[in-house]
């Protein structure tokens, strides 16, 4: 919870008192600022209009509609604890869905660059390398959790046919957090329309998360996300770093999904393997462990031989070699 009241501290700028709309900053912020002072009305044309008085800074309330119901109707406190006086408990949204991308190598023998001497191309001495998306695997989790899994074999749109199934398992995590969602049940008795079509609205997104998504998965599906049946609506980040990208189906406009990387919940440092130990239900933190992907194994090459061979005496042979 923060309270902003001193907004030139705040954002390390000098704003107008008048208008609102105008800023200096550097060493010549009190002499533009006065010559602005000089002809300023006090009235800014501009879409931008700051508030004259501060404000509580609540995200986790205003970004969530259940929450901001409950407080707002004396059921829960501000961090979403029961009051005496509430009669609707506040219940987390518990259907989510995970995903995760794994690559190889594909090379190229052939890669031609330019010679900053003679500027004439020449080959690399090194062979170049890039990286090919192999397979996609996702977690499904309501009251049980169905995994999915697409790979090469599947087709080279195996990515399409991974979203056109997420999108289907979109539509159930929603019915399932809605049927989890106490104030939805609530409402629905009271048949309270507008607040229904409300809380309706936040729960048909749904989150899937990715680990380290904004700086490796993302890029794999941008692509496919603007071709197709899938389209986006947004995204939050840069090319090379996308915390969050929310996508449409054509066939399926009841529901849509936003790609957040987990990354952005956590502290700096903190490991996948701790991270599936930490976040793992209670009862299962020792069966849950990250596994050994032998990517140096794979490649265009014989992606397709390494994955068919499935035999317990090549696969503890193949792994042995990786890891020594």
């Amino acid at each position: 919870m923060m309270l902003i009241t001193n907004l030139d501290g705040l954002t390390g700028k000098k704003w107008c008192s008048q208008c609102h709309n105008f800023f200096c900053t550097g060493k010549n912020a009190k002499r533009e600022m006065e010559n602005h002072m000089k002809n300023c009305k006090g009235v800014s044309s501009a879409k931008l209009q700051l508030q004259n008085h501060a404000k509580f800074y609540l995200p986790h309330i205003l970004k969530n509609k259940v929450l901001q119901y409950l407080v707002s109707h004396k059921h829960c406190d501000l961090m979403g604890k029961a009051l005496p006086t509430g009669t609707i408990p506040f219940t987390v949204t518990q259907g989510y869905i995970a995903y995760d991308f794994d690559t190889m190598e594909e090379y190229n023998d052939e890669a031609i660059a330019i010679d900053p001497k003679t500027r004439q191309p020449v080959k690399h001495t090194i062979d170049a390398s890039t990286l090919k998306a192999l397979s996609i695997a996702m977690s499904v989790c309501t009251d049980t959790c169905q995994t999915f899994y697409y790979d090469l074999r599947n087709g080279d749109d195996f990515i399409e046919q991974f979203l056109d199934e997420l999108f289907r398992q979109a539509l159930l995590v929603k019915k399932y957090n809605l049927q989890t969602c106490a104030l939805y049940n609530y409402l629905s008795e009271k048949k309270d329309v507008a607040a229904i079509a409300s809380i309706y609205k936040f729960f048909c997104n749904v989150k899937v998360l990715g680990y380290n998504s904004s700086k490796f998965d993302s890029h794999f599906l941008l692509r496919h996300l603007m071709t197709g049946n899938c389209s986006i609506k947004h995204t939050i980040g840069s090319a090379s770093a996308m915390k969050s990208i929310k996508g449409l189906h054509k066939d399926y406009d009841n529901v849509s999904i936003t790609f957040v990387d987990a990354m952005n919940y956590l502290g700096p440092g903190i490991p996948l393997k701790q991270f599936c130990k930490d976040f793992s239900p209670k009862g299962l933190q020792q069966e849950t462990s990250k596994g050994v992907f032998p990517y140096d194994l794979l490649n265009t090459t014989n992606y397709k031989e390494v994955l068919t061979n499935d035999s317990p005496e090549s696969t503890k042979e193949r792994l042995s070699t990786y890891m020594c």
